[in-house]
């Protein structure tokens, strides 16, 4: 089987076999790379730091997202909102890699205060990514613990809704890649010294 092929604006004029085609339509557009500057997902707020961080401000928000109905759960704490634990607490080692019991114990009383106030429907779906395995045990281990709450504690609806199967879903950021959540929390656990523990570069934290 034979192609016609454009190359760099110019008809080929010898024809090519399917197998150079393809590889000169894998040359072509790995040549001059690509960039999709326009996102679908984030409140405007959100993308404000990673754009001006990483992309020098380029990436743009479709207007879809601006008139899209963010609900009335945005109150309390807005699009987004940074905890500065530093100082209370530190994280600890568990086997190959590490946790942070106070931090996961604050993002779920924080967590249970905002289902608590705010009722949210049956079809939120939140997402909490820490960045190592071990704290993302301590999350599972502690939303389990919620499962059986006492019928008469004032936050007996919270507990319920958070230990629900599949509105709470908690994985390392390799596991949350591609997928999109109403609501997701960075647990970062470590939170003494200079270092992240990861290697020195964006890559990471563009992963994110």
């Amino acid at each position: 089987m034979f192609l016609p092929t454009m190359l760099e604006g110019q008809t080929v004029l010898h024809p090519l076999s399917t197998k150079e085609h393809g590889w000169v339509g894998m040359m072509i557009t790995t040549k001059v790379p690509l960039m999709l500057n326009v996102q679908y997902r984030m409140h405007p707020d959100i993308l404000a730091w990673p754009n001006h961080e990483f992309y020098a401000s380029s990436v743009l928000t479709d207007g879809s997202v601006s008139i899209r109905s963010h609900g009335d759960f945005v109150g309390r704490f807005g699009p987004m909102r940074l905890f500065d634990t530093a100082s209370s607490a530190p994280e600890s080692r568990e086997e190959t890699s590490l946790s942070n019991h106070k931090e996961a114990r604050l993002v779920l009383k924080h967590l249970m205060k905002f289902v608590g106030e705010n009722r949210p429907p049956d079809s939120m779906r939140i997402g909490i990514i820490p960045p190592y395995s071990g704290q993302v045990e301590v999350f599972k281990k502690m939303l389990t613990a919620l499962s059986n709450p006492d019928a008469g504690s004032p936050d007996h609806f919270a507990r319920t809704w958070l230990a629900a199967p599949g509105r709470v879903q908690i994985a390392t950021v390799d596991g949350f890649q591609g997928q999109e959540r109403d609501i997701v929390i960075i647990s970062c656990v470590r939170s003494g010294g200079d270092s992240t523990g990861f290697p020195a570069g964006r890559a990471p934290l563009e992963r994110c």
